[in-house]
């Protein structure tokens, strides 16, 4: 797990640079992080958001609402403590929660987005993929959170 300030893969994650108020929470199952994991936090960063890693009992005890969106980076096979985070977190946010898993099946993807999750990506896929997903899934929660 990544505490903040630290570096996964000769990725510096620069908490202190950005100047925004929009935070993205990343949650990890595994101890060394995708490398397409590692390309979604340099792209999100250089939209400004501010990437924060959290672990199971942040999810408990944090102000969940203060989150744009959740990353969960998940094991090869789906488990019932994914499914627990996830529901977790809707009980407590509307933010978005994306799932990122390496080749998630038909059924993982149908179970993850039952038990709440906005988007479960294969985090294998090519970037631009990877790039053209997230700015949709930006220019989606950008226009459900508008004040009118």
């Amino acid at each position: 797990m990544l505490n903040i300030g630290a570096c996964a893969s000769s990725m510096e994650l620069g908490f202190e640079h950005c100047i925004t108020t929009e935070k993205v929470a990343w949650f990890s199952q595994k101890s060394q992080s995708h490398g397409g994991v590692e390309f979604l936090v340099r792209y999100l960063q250089e939209e400004r958001f501010v990437i924060y890693p959290i672990t199971r009992s942040h999810i408990r005890s944090s102000n969940l609402q203060n989150y744009r969106i959740f990353l969960l980076e998940a094991k090869d096979t789906l488990d019932a403590a994914l499914l627990d985070v996830i529901l977790e977190l809707r009980v407590q946010t509307l933010a978005l929660i994306v799932i990122l898993m390496e080749e998630p099946t038909s059924t993982e993807v149908v179970q993850l987005l039952g038990n709440g999750a906005d988007a479960v990506w294969a985090i294998n896929e090519p970037r631009q993929v990877l790039r053209a997903r997230t700015k949709s899934i930006l220019r989606r929660s950008r226009g459900f959170n508008m004040e009118i």
